[in-house]
């Protein structure tokens, strides 16, 4: 495994972490870092949606399409840790009221949530599209198989024909 996967599995394991820490009253997260994660998250989704949804264009040979669409990728990663690592620290925020910043983090959570439920939905299509891509490749490959043996039977009753026409000559 490389360093790049284990550094994100420990920064994912230290979220899951804190999020018990703060069941306990132990982490206290106040209405602008949890609008700052929402944020984040919200980000995260976007990039991994987009991926997802660009991931046929991106072997292609057309190299401005494939910069897009690495700097879009790009960009959501780079918004999403902006949100936790610079904004909650900004005086952007201060104007706010702590309603305000609930609200729009619980809209950016649904909507977070209503993406990868839906992303989710579309893999399992995918995945049922690519099986039956399969089962139809797998057909055709017998199909084939059999007129192969077809082909080779007539061209065997032919040599014998042909040989048993020289015999009779």
């Amino acid at each position: 495994m490389d360093i790049n996967r284990i550094i994100i599995y420990i920064i994912g394991f230290i979220f899951v972490f804190s999020s018990f820490l703060h069941s306990f009253d132990v982490f206290v997260i106040d209405p602008i870092l949890s609008f700052c994660f929402s944020v984040s998250a919200f980000f995260f989704t976007y990039a991994e949606v987009t991926r997802f949804l660009l991931f046929p264009y991106k072997n292609t040979q057309r190299k401005k399409l494939k910069i897009v669409i690495d700097i879009i990728g790009i960009s959501f990663y780079v918004i999403a840790f902006f949100s936790i690592i610079i904004l909650p620290h900004t005086s952007l925020l201060q104007n706010f009221g702590v309603n305000k910043l609930q609200d729009l983090s619980n809209h950016l959570t649904l909507l977070g949530l209503g993406i990868i439920i839906v992303m989710l939905a579309s893999t399992n299509a995918k995945d049922m599209l690519y099986k039956r891509l399969y089962e139809i490749n797998s057909e055709q490959e017998e199909h084939i198989k059999y007129q192969e043996r077809v082909v080779n039977d007539l061209i065997n009753e032919l040599d014998r024909l042909k040989s048993k026409e020289k015999q009779n000559i």
